[in-house]
Parts: C-alpha cells; structure tokens; sequence
C-alpha cells in the first residue's frame, strides 16, 4: 500500500510538473508570439512603404522622361509646320499672280495699243523676277521603342527576402514518457502543438536600390 501511494504522489508530482512546465512553455510561446507579430507587422508596412516609394521615384522619372521625348515631338512638328505653311502661302501667293499674267496676256491679244509691248516686257521682267523657294526634304520622325522584360525591370529594383519559418522542440518531458501519448497515441499531433510548439516567426526585409538616376537619359 506504501509503495502505491508513493507512485501515485510521484506520478502526481509529476503531472503538475509537466502540467506547469506546458503553461509556462505556452505562456512564453504566446507571448512571443505576439511580440514577433507585432515586430514583423511593422516590418511589412515599412518594406510595403520603401518598395512603394522606390516605384513611385521610377514613375517619376519615367513620366519625366516621356514628357521630354513628347515635347521634343511636339516642338519639331511646330517647327516642320510652320516651314510648310509659309511655303504653301509663297506659292499660293506665286499662283495667282501667274493667273493675274496670263489673264493681262491674253487680254492684250485683241488690242493693238502701241503700248503692248512695254506691257509685255514689264511683264517678263516680273517673270524673271520670280526666285523660287528651297523645298527641303519632307519632314519626318519616329521612334524605335526598346524592348522590356520582367528581367530588366527587377534590375531596376531591391532584393526582397520572405522568411516563414516554424519549428517544433521539445520543452519539458518527451511525448514518449507522458501518459498522454501512451494512452492516447492519436494525440500525439495535438500534444506536440501544445507542448513542443517554438515560434521562430516571420521575418521580412527589403534592400532599396540606391543606385537608380536622377534622371533618364537619352
């Protein structure tokens, strides 16, 4: 009877050694964990925030870019324009005094004023007067655009690391000697849940490429 009642205060001071090492296994566990969480929280929002920032400076200098390689389109279309309109006004202006011309020649055709020749050389000389404007050659532009890929783009950007790691370790007793999992095998998953679960925690950073220009050249 003594040395029942001696296995049984064992076996009791035993469960309510591994009963209170599993508490204070969870408890930091919990505690941990929410710590950990908290931390990688605000990592996700400061690695969100640098990214965000590195693709807004990117758009930036891209829109500038696009934007000048635009007004430099513009600005030579204007130029073309303007040339062509005034060729088109000068021999517009060239046509009808032609048509004015050959109107006062032919009406000199049915008279006979002693006039007529002085009409007619003076309207050679205005003839031979006429100094035709240089046609350059027809303006033109293009562009020749630059094949991207999902490689070049990622040059342009940091090195993102995702750590999510879980690791089970034992704390206390091993599954083998507890009561638990002798008389009760099919919770050995939840006895090691409970008992052996380490929070290793995530972790996530993200290195900025520094190395991006003021401005995009040419």
């Amino acid at each position: 009877m003594t040395d029942l009642t001696e296995s049984t205060l064992k076996l009791k001071s035993e469960l309510v050694r591994n009963i209170e090492s599993t508490v204070a296994t969870s408890n930091f566990n919990l505690s941990k964990i929410e710590t950990d969480t908290k931390a990688y929280r605000e990592e996700v929002k400061a690695v969100i925030k640098t990214i965000t920032e590195e693709g807004n400076n990117w758009k930036k200098l891209i829109d500038k870019k696009v934007n000048s390689l635009v007004k430099q389109v513009q600005d030579g279309e204007q130029n073309a324009l303007h040339s062509m309109s005034a060729l088109t006004l000068f021999n517009r202006e060239l046509l009808d005094n032609c048509q004015q011309w050959q109107n006062n020649v032919k009406e000199m055709e049915t008279t006979t004023d002693v006039s007529l020749l002085q009409k007619l050389k003076q309207i050679k000389t205005d003839v031979d007067k006429i100094e035709f404007m240089h046609i350059p050659v027809a303006p033109s532009v293009s562009y020749r655009n630059r094949k991207s890929s999902g490689t070049n783009i990622d040059t342009l950007f940091g090195e993102l690391q995702l750590l999510n790691e879980q690791v089970s370790t034992i704390h206390g007793i091993e599954p083998e000697q507890s009561s638990f999992y002798r008389n009760s095998k099919e919770n050995i998953h939840a006895f090691k849940l409970i008992l052996n679960f380490e929070w290793r925690g995530h972790d996530v950073c993200y290195a900025r490429n520094n190395t991006y220009p003021t401005t995009i050249s040419d």
